[in-house]
């Protein structure tokens, strides 16, 4: 039914004037008619129009043409026919809405939990690995102070190193030997002197040169598990978000439900109510009638059954974690976390190029932890080893030093073990320079079937086997002891480094299987 705007309406109290007669009255009604039949789609509103009829009608104790009668009658069987099967339908319909909205609230509230559980654990590595950091820079800042003093003194001792005997001014041959005798006895106290002080600055340099190896494996992990509680703290605030816009959202539609359910519950009545005046039309005396008419007017109908459960949502919960406003390797960041031992820290990476800790209830494998980005140029090696001889012809076989080409363009292989000794790059190998003579070594490789024991053109368990595709091979470089190819390194697995597999720690046991390649 199409509802007739207000300007195509008669005014009701129109037809209703005492001053009319009752043929007036009965010739309203007739004219009205069809406005009653399109304000259908305001039961209530057409409830009062007949009931203003009946009454007039049952006044005047004249009754209704029999064509009044018809259209008062097609009128009510239409809201019964059509408003009564709506009221069923929108009832159900809001139900299923309002049980929708609600159940949204908990799926988000699920969400909130699980993201606050995995950022309140990764806020505990942080702490952990912080403290970890920590401690092992204020140990390298004292054996830098020691190695400092040590070197220091030792610098100092060889500038003021001086014989402390003269020649004797007459040179017979008892005062030259007690010459000899007390210069061979300075020469050997200073080289116990020298021996012992070069070798307790050695050993302080190697101490020192270790803990910042090892202090700058801790800064990684550190910044990677900030940069892993970070996400997931961004992940907390959109979770927590969602879980706010879907309590809104309920909110909006149960105040329109419990709006609806008001005007059906009234339409209802209003149906029912049209259908008793109507029925008081058909009883057979006016007293009888002007009862019934009073009985429509006071009809109260239960309505509970249009009820529908309006649950109040959960109290707002704590926002537990907060956005990151600064991560590595901002300054702010780096005053804040490292304070004076900052001078010690390297530069880090950005988490964009940080790789996430293992996120709680994740895969058991572990995504592997690189070291910041390496510079191009190749640590120096404790020894070279002699390039091996070119082989022509016939299979990989284990143990052979091979060459890895890129196949996207001309005059480039990966070499490894680059900067720190952790760099991978392609870079030209035939430069003419320093890529083909000095850093040769860096893009050769060694095929193996196993780590071996970490020295550079050690003999393989499979020597002279042929290497087979499918076959699940190491990849060694061949500059220094102790690297080996890796990938997978970062969040989103696009990461390489060459690292040492025989740590006895985390590279050997948590992610070996990043050393393990395949050939396809």
């Amino acid at each position: 039914v199409v509802p007739v705007s207000s300007a195509s309406v008669a005014p009701a109290p129109l037809l209703l004037q005492k001053e009319l007669s009752v043929h007036a009255v009965a010739a309203g009604r007739r004219a009205g008619a069809d406005h009653l039949a399109m304000a259908v789609a305001d039961p209530v509103k057409a409830e009062e129009h007949l009931a203003s009829l009946v009454t007039a009608a049952v006044a005047a104790g004249t009754g209704l043409s029999p064509t009044e009668l018809a259209i008062i009658t097609d009128i009510v069987e239409l809201l019964k026919n059509t408003t009564l099967p709506a009221i069923e339908v929108n009832h159900a319909e809001d139900a299923k809405e309002v049980a929708s909205r609600f159940s949204a609230i908990g799926a988000h509230s699920v969400k909130v939990d699980n993201a606050d559980a995995k950022a309140t654990q990764l806020q505990g590595q942080v702490a952990e690995q912080w403290e970890t950091h920590n401690e092992c820079r204020e140990n390298q800042a004292g054996l830098e102070r020691s190695n400092q003093t040590i070197c220091g003194d030792f610098a100092e001792w060889l500038e003021s190193m001086t014989p402390s005997c003269t020649p004797p001014e007459q040179r017979s041959a008892l005062d030259v030997r007690e010459f000899l005798r007390d210069g061979m006895k300075w020469f050997n106290d200073t080289l116990q002197d020298l021996s012992r002080k070069e070798q307790a600055c050695g050993d302080a340099s190697v101490a020192v040169e270790s803990k910042r190896k090892d202090c700058g494996e801790k800064q990684v992990r550190f910044e990677g598990s900030m940069c892993s509680y970070c996400s997931m703290a961004m992940a907390f605030s959109n979770s927590y978000d969602d879980w706010s816009d879907a309590v809104d959202e309920y909110l909006t539609t149960r105040s329109s439900v419990n709006a609806s359910v008001i005007a059906r519950k009234a339409s209802y009545t209003a149906v029912h109510k049209a259908m008793c005046y109507l029925d008081t039309l058909h009883v057979g005396n006016q007293s009888l009638r002007a009862n019934s008419l009073q009985a429509c007017r006071e009809m109260q109908l239960d309505t509970v059954f249009l009820n529908i459960e309006l649950p109040d949502p959960a109290s707002r919960l704590n926002f537990s974690h907060t956005v990151c406003l600064d991560s590595p390797p901002d300054d702010t960041f780096r005053a804040r976390e490292y304070k004076t031992l900052s001078p010690l820290t390297l530069p880090g990476m950005s988490c964009a190029e940080q790789p996430s800790a293992p996120t709680p209830g994740a895969s058991l494998e572990p995504t592997p932890t690189p070291e910041p980005r390496p510079a191009t140029e190749p640590t120096t090696p404790a020894s070279q080893t002699t390039t091996p001889a070119p082989k022509t012809g016939g299979a990989i076989q284990y143990g052979d030093m091979v060459f890895l080409q890129n196949h996207w363009m001309d005059n480039s292989w990966l070499s490894g073990s680059r900067g720190s000794g952790d760099g991978v790059v392609t870079g030209n190998h035939l430069d003419g320079g320093s890529e083909q003579t000095k850093n040769k070594a860096t893009y050769q490789w060694q095929v193996r079937s196993d780590a071996g024991d970490g020295s550079r053109g050690s003999a393989d368990s499979k020597a002279a086997k042929c290497v087979q595709y499918g076959d699940v091979v190491f990849l060694q470089n061949n500059w220094m002891d102790n690297r080996w190819l890796s990938g997978s390194r970062s969040s989103e697995g696009n990461g390489v480094a060459t690292r040492n597999h025989l740590d006895g720690g985390y590279e050997e046991n948590d992610v070996k299987t990043t050393y393990q390649w395949q050939v396809r």
